[in-house]
């Protein structure tokens, strides 16, 4: 769907993803980000949308596209269905899945798992996209709602838990930064709020770029 311009530009081109079919996924969209995961070098660059459903399962769908260095259009594949397997609990209130890509890894976080929550961990390989790991919460942290937000970088892993108690403070909210380390061994870091409160829930939404991690 062609927009009108901002002021300053040229031309401005948004894509629509509708569900493919339906029903998809209750709240279809709720979540949703990308990323453009290889440079313009001579040839195509490679993006990817990814957004979260719930019903009748946590899922993810994933649509991966090429775009020419001299246009602004993008050539997308059909999407990609990245379940979790997890049945939707028809909670009250949003507990549709979080989403996050880098290009390369897709996390879908399902808050509403049993034990405090879940991350759900997919890649490419040769047979195409499949899971590759689950995270769930360190042992007695007391996480809750887990996965409420995610955000991938390379090989780190940030995770939003803002139903957990901390520093006595019910609900106060926490983040979970997981890192990927030699040996397939992984540091797990626990950030607690600088000044925590009641139902302040920390980690409902997080971002990571680089060595800068923000949360409001």
């Amino acid at each position: 769907t062609a927009l009108a311009a901002p002021s300053g530009a040229t031309q401005c081109l948004v894509d629509r993803f509708a569900s493919p079919s339906a029903p998809v996924g209750v709240r279809f969209g709720a979540e949703l980000d990308g990323a453009r995961h290889s440079p313009f070098s001579g040839g195509l660059a490679e993006r990817s949308i990814v957004t979260g459903a719930r019903a009748p399962t946590h899922r993810a769908l994933l649509w991966r596209g090429r775009q020419r260095p001299s246009s602004i259009a993008v050539d997308w594949d059909p999407p990609v269905t990245l379940d979790t397997g997890i049945p939707d609990v028809a909670a009250p209130g949003d507990d549709s899945p979080s989403v996050a890509t880098d290009g390369h890894l897709v996390a879908v976080g399902v808050r509403a798992a049993p034990g405090g929550g879940e991350v759900h961990l997919f890649a490419e390989g040769s047979s195409g996209w499949s899971r590759i790991a689950v995270v769930s919460p360190p042992a007695g942290s007391g996480a809750e709602h887990f996965g409420a937000s995610v955000d991938v970088y390379g090989r780190t892993l940030v995770v939003g838990a803002p139903r957990t108690d901390a520093s006595g403070f019910t609900d106060a909210g926490a983040i979970f930064l997981l890192e990927q380390r030699a040996g397939a061994r992984t540091k797990t870091t626990r950030i607690d709020p600088l000044v925590a409160k009641a139902d302040g829930q920390v980690g409902n939404d997080v971002e990571i770029a680089s060595t800068l991690l923000a949360f409001p």
